[in-house]
């Protein structure tokens, strides 16, 4: 995707520069910035560039609740208190079908800890980076411990 052109810019110049400087002195790898439906602005850090592939975390959270109110608004999904079941096969007729697209969104699935310091190469949270098959072990690896929205 490209960027604005300075003078289709929706920010200013000055104001991008202040973000940028902030996200390389918090040793990000990459900026990019949307507003009104265009690519503002684009950097990259620490040797990054627009092809290399990096380790999102937590940052598939956004993205996620962006792509889930798309889903919604494009009538895909029903709503967030929908159960998470419906996509799930595996959940249906299953403690885990009260589990709805909410709980899941605001990390309250009940659920037994996703990460609890252990590098047990056995256990789910090391078993959902190693295995190959991350959605197999979150669907299937993890117990319910608590009612769900918990």
């Amino acid at each position: 995707m490209d960027v604005a052109a300075p003078v289709e810019r929706s920010i200013s110049l000055r104001a991008l520069q202040i973000v940028s400087e902030y996200a390389e002195s918090r040793n990000s790898t990459s900026l990019l910035i949307w507003h009104k439906g265009q690519l503002q602005w684009r950097e990259h850090y620490q040797g990054y560039d627009p092809d290399s592939l990096i380790v999102g975390k937590s940052m598939a959270k956004m993205v996620l609740g962006v792509v889930v109110a798309r889903a919604i608004r494009e009538g895909h999904i029903a709503g967030l208190d929908e159960s998470a079941a419906t996509y799930i096969q595996e959940w249906q007729g299953k403690d885990k079908a009260a589990i709805s697209i909410r709980d899941l969104l605001h990390m309250a699935a009940g659920f037994e800890p996703f990460y609890t310091g252990s590098y047990n190469p056995f256990g789910n949270f090391m078993r959902s980076y190693i295995a190959g098959h991350n959605e197999k072990t979150l669907i299937h690896g993890y117990d319910l411990i608590d009612e769900p929205g918990s």
